[in-house]
Parts: structure tokens; C-alpha cells; sequence
């Protein structure tokens, strides 16, 4: 976890110091707003090294950014915290650049950014592999009821017959993965370790990956009446898992 934030920290110099250097206006070092109280010591240490003035906020809220934001050359957030309209105005013309210690960025409005030329770094696919690496796991503990097995066990309610808490096999099982993105295709390889039948995903349109993977491409709610096993690796909200 520590490397991918200090990765983002590297990134954000890089962009910091590159939209800096195109004011030349002002030979202050470039101002830099942490709102993320968990950045690496590592990550801060290598800005304040490289020329820059760090303020760095305890609690990652609006009201925190909006009371430090002044004269900001550049933010570096993570979500919950969204990026608003109000911070930007309260920033005014100095902010140069956003990093967003994460791969996804719905909590920023990227239209806006560029609206008002303001560069933005995030973390694409960093976490890919630990994401498909849970997903997985949270499917091999659901088919085999691991949880349910467990609370059995700490209250004492093992019982001895042959038939109880088998659970389902993911052997010869069809899997169902909503958005076969860079996650998806990770889960999916994965998957295909353990023998499954096949792999369903979709899309809004065919992917030559989904040929790579050996997956067939269907609507959402084909996958859905067809699975064994369903993977949302979207950052789209979760449907009710009892509708389907």
C-alpha cells in the first residue's frame, strides 16, 4: 500500500515542478496542500526535498481544504473527499495541479479541471492485482461458506454428517463479471486456475481481450440468469444482491 501512495507522490513532484516551471512569475517554491492524513512521511520528505512548501491537514474534510487552500499550487486528495467547485474558487488562479491518491476519480470533476487548465494525476491499475486477488478470495469463501462454517465452529455447532456446509463448487461453475476492465480481466485469469465452465462479462461493446480470456460477451442481465458466480469490479453502485 505504501509503495503505490508513494508512487502518486512521485508522480505529483513530476507534474508540480512541470507546472511550475511555466510561471515564471514568482520564484516562491510551489505550495502544496496534502488532504490525505495517511500520505507516506517517505512521500512528504521527498516533496519538501524536491522545493516545495507542504501543509499537511489532520482531518481530510471540505471545510479543512477550504480553510488552507489560499494561493495553492497543487492538492493532492483521496476519496471521500470530493473536489468541489468551491475549493476550486477558493484556490483561485495559483492552482496548477490535483492528485488523487487513487486509480478511480468520480469525486473529481474533470470537466471543470480542464475548464480551468488544471492538470490531474491519479493511480491506474496499481491496485488491479490485490483487487482480483480479494475478489477471488471472497468467491472461494462464499461458494464454500467459510464465514458461515466459522461462526459455526466458535459457537459450537459442528455437527457430524457428511452433507453439511458443502457449499457449491467452483469447478465446472460460470462466472459473471460486470465490466471486463483491467480488474475483470485480472479476476478472470485468475478464475480460470480453478477449471470453471466458462466466463460471461459485459460491456458496451465486444472486447478483444474478452477473446484472450475465453469469455463470452452478453447483457447485463443475461450474465445475471446464467452465472455460478458474479464479480463487480466497477465503481458503478451494487445492484440488490436478493433481486438476483
Amino acid at each position: 500500500m505504501l509503495k503505490w501512495k508513494f508512487f502518486i507522490v512521485l508522480k505529483f513532484v513530476a507534474i508540480v515542478r512541470m507546472a511550475s516551471a511555466k510561471n515564471c512569475s514568482t520564484n516562491k517554491p510551489p505550495k502544496v496542500l496534502i488532504a490525505e492524513p495517511s500520505t507516506p512521511r517517505s512521500g512528504i520528505s521527498y516533496l519538501k526535498e524536491h522545493g516545495c512548501q507542504v501543509i499537511e491537514l489532520e482531518k481530510a474534510t471540505e471545510d479543512e481544504v477550504l480553510k488552507h487552500i489560499a494561493e495553492v499550487d497543487a492538492l493532492l486528495l483521496a476519496p471521500p473527499l470530493k473536489l468541489t467547485n468551491k475549493i476550486l474558487d477558493a484556490a483561485g488562479c495559483n492552482m496548477k495541479t490535483v492528485a488523487t491518491v487513487s486509480a478511480g476519480y468520480n469525486h473529481i470533476d474533470i470537466d471543470e479541471l480542464r475548464k480551468r487548465g488544471i492538470k490531474l494525476g491519479n493511480t491506474p491499475r496499481v491496485l488491479d492485482a490485490a483487487v482480483a486477488d480479494h475478489a477471488v478470495m471472497l468467491a472461494l469463501a462464499a461458494a464454500r461458506r467459510l464465514h458461515e462454517g466459522r461462526l459455526k465452529i466458535e459457537n459450537n455447532e459442528w455437527k457430524s454428517d457428511y452433507q453439511w456446509m458443502l457449499g457449491q463448487d467452483i469447478c465446472n461453475s460460470t462466472v459473471g463479471i460486470i465490466g471486463l476492465g483491467n480488474i475483470g480481466q485480472a479476476i478472470a485469469k485468475r478464475m480460470k486456475g480453478f477449471d470453471i465452465k466458462q466466463i460471461l462479462y459485459t460491456g458496451h461493446r465486444e472486447k478483444p481481450e474478452g477473446t484472450t480470456q475465453r469469455a463470452a460477451n452478453l447483457v447485463e442481465e443475461e450474465v445475471k440468469r446464467s452465472l455460478s458466480i458474479i464479480s463487480y469490479p466497477t465503481q458503478a453502485q451494487l445492484p440488490n444482491l436478493r433481486e438476483i
